[in-house]
């Protein structure tokens, strides 16, 4: 008898709460709307981005000797200072990703090669070349993927 008269009173209690909601004056608020818009807001910047790709590279790799013990935490401390510097500039729907490769300067040469599905309208990289040490040379490059 109990449940029955709980099932009984639960649509009476949904048609209040309908009925309170369309007859206020206030008309419901909307939280998220779609966005359709397709571009970026705050594009990427390459100019900007290899100035602190050569200014992170040349001060951190300034008077540094290659070791191969040392290399990868250095790699992996360049690569956290420039995502901070980028992630600064707060360009709007892109995702950002750093790589930073150091190699010894020991009479080899080095090719690399990186593959990406990509959209050459929205989608930008920025690299610099840092060959100022006689010991090594390091590639950084940032990559900007757009993302909707």
């Amino acid at each position: 008898c109990g449940a029955a008269h709980k099932t009984n009173s639960l649509p009476s209690k949904v048609n209040r709460v309908l009925h309170a909601m369309l007859a206020s004056d206030v008309p419901p608020v909307c939280k998220f709307l779609p966005s359709y818009r397709l571009s970026s807001r705050n594009p990427f910047n390459r100019e900007a981005c290899e100035a602190i790709l050569r200014e992170t590279m040349d001060k951190s790799l300034h008077g540094v000797e290659y070791s191969s013990y040392f290399a990868p935490s250095i790699c992996q401390q360049i690569c956290e200072d420039i995502k901070t510097r980028v992630k600064d500039l707060k360009f709007d729907r892109y995702k950002i990703i750093v790589t930073v490769t150091i190699g010894e300067r020991y009479m080899q040469g080095l090719k690399a090669i990186s593959q990406f599905l990509w959209d050459p309208e929205r989608d930008s990289y920025a690299t610099h070349v840092y060959d100022a040490s006689p010991s090594l040379v390091a590639v950084g490059t940032i990559y900007a993927i757009y993302f909707d």
